[in-house]
C-alpha cells in the first residue's frame, strides 16, 4: 500500500511519528561514505552513542572508518535531525524507530548486515543505503519482512526523487509505504 501525503518539514515530520508512541526511540545507520560529518556531528556535539556494523576482520582493516556504517541513537529533541534533514536525497543511511533496546537492535541490525549466499560466503547487504532498501523490501514475502523488520517498527528514507521521505512498515503483515 502506497499513501502519498502534503509535504511538510521532513524533520517535523519525523517527530511527530514519535509523538504516538512513547516507547519508541529514533536511531539510524548512517553511511560514512556519504556522511562522515554526520557521524562525527553525533559524536562530538550530541554525544550520541554510535557503533560500526562491521567487526572481527573487517572492523580491523585501515581506515575502515571511512567506509563503514555506523548504528546511532538519536534523540529526537535535539537538532541532529535537522542536520541529517541536510543530507536528504545523498543516501546519507537510513532512520527507524524501534522500542527495543540499543543492545538487541544492533544484534538485528548485524544480523541482517551480514548474508550469506548459497554457497556459505559471506556478504555485507548494503540496507542502510536507501536506493536498496527501496528496492528490496517490496520483494519480501511477509515472513521475509518480518524477520528484516524484527524490531524495528519503521524505516524513514529518501524518496527516489531526492525532496522525498519514505516511511516503511509493516501493516497487517504486508510493506505500507508512505511518501510524503
Amino acid at each position: 500500500m502506497t499513501t502519498d501525503l502534503e509535504s511538510e518539514p521532513n524533520a517535523l515530520w519525523i517527530r511527530s511519528q514519535l509523538s504516538g508512541d512513547a516507547s519508541a526511540r529514533l536511531y539510524a545507520v548512517v553511511d560514512a561514505c556519504q556522511a562522515p560529518e554526520l557521524i562525527d556531528l553525533a559524536r562530538s556535539k550530541y554525544g550520541q552513542p554510535n557503533r560500526m556494523l562491521f567487526k572481527g576482520k573487517a572492523a580491523a582493516l585501515e581506515e575502515v572508518e571511512l567506509f563503514a556504517p555506523f548504528f546511532i541513537s538519536i534523540d529526537p529533541e535535539t537538532d541532529f535531525l535537522d542536520h541529517w534533514i541536510t543530507y536528504w536525497g545523498e543516501n546519507a543511511g537510513v532512520l527507524f524507530t524501534s522500542s527495543a533496546e540499543p543492545v538487541r537492535i544492533f544484534r538485528h541490525l548485524r544480523k541482517i548486515f551480514v548474508v550469506q549466499d548459497e554457497g556459505g560466503q559471506e556478504h555485507f547487504f548494503r540496507f542502510y543505503d536507501p536506493r536498496v532498501l527501496r528496492v528490496y523490501l517490496p520483494t519480501c514475502s511477509r515472513e521475509e519482512l518480518r524477520t528484516f523488520f524484527g524490531p524495528i517498527q519503521a524505516f524513514y528514507l529518501d524518496g527516489e526523487e531526492p525532496s522525498k521521505l519514505v516511511k516503511l512498515g509493516i501493516e497487517s503483515e504486508d510493506l505500507q509505504t508512505v511518501t510524503v
